[in-house]
């Protein structure tokens, strides 16, 4: 079984505990104490609420393959879907996307261009592919820091359109297009999980 274990608040003890398995197979854990059981998946990405003995209410709903731990209407610290821990990782992944970029605007660019002698073409991508990198990896602080989906939408249309235009301009293998593609999906995927993170009320 996979097991996940959480506070109630940031850098506190353990006390909710979720075990599940591919089968659907999932238990909610509170102070050691089971809470609830999913008998399959289908339950599962139902979700359940139920009271604790302080009275606050606490919600777990799996959601893809990441659990959604509410606690009177707020993210588990931690939690997939609390705002700081997405923000965090959307943060760095910019900032990896963004490192790759310059890495190849600076050493492979000019590599290949040499053997393939296009010298009067070889500061063109450079530049493009050094600039987009250092964008995204400003980008990529600041959705750390500030944790808004606007700020990764923008991070998102920065890596368009690079994207678009080095796969026009270097005329890319499909293998080269679809690498891009699949980058572009983790993004846009983290963009989807920190525009839910951020929507929740506490208390609602």
């Amino acid at each position: 079984m996979i097991r996940e274990h959480h506070s109630f608040e940031p850098g506190g003890a353990s006390r909710v505990e979720v075990a599940w398995d591919a089968q659907g197979d999932a238990r909610i854990f509170v102070d050691g104490v089971l809470v609830h059981r999913f008998d399959d998946l289908k339950r599962a990405r139902q979700g359940i609420m139920c009271t604790l003995e302080d009275g606050s209410r606490l919600s777990a709903k799996l959601i893809g393959s990441r659990w959604e731990l509410l606690r009177d209407g707020a993210p588990v610290p931690d939690s997939a879907f609390d705002p700081v821990r997405v923000g965090n990782d959307a943060g760095r992944l910019l900032r990896a996307v963004g490192g790759v970029l310059i890495a190849v605007a600076l050493v492979v660019e000019p590599v290949r261009s040499l053997f393939e002698y296009r010298y009067q073409r070889t500061w063109s991508p450079v530049v493009a592919g050094a600039l987009a990198g250092a964008l995204l990896w400003i980008i990529g602080r600041r959705v750390a820091a500030g944790r808004s989906p606007m700020t990764l939408l923008l991070g998102l249309a920065v890596y368009g359109g690079d994207f678009a235009w080095s796969a026009h301009e270097q005329r890319w293998p499909w293998w080269g297009v679809g690498i891009y593609s699949i980058v572009g999906l983790a993004l846009f995927g983290q963009f989807r999980r920190l525009r839910r993170a951020t929507g929740y009320v506490p208390g609602g």
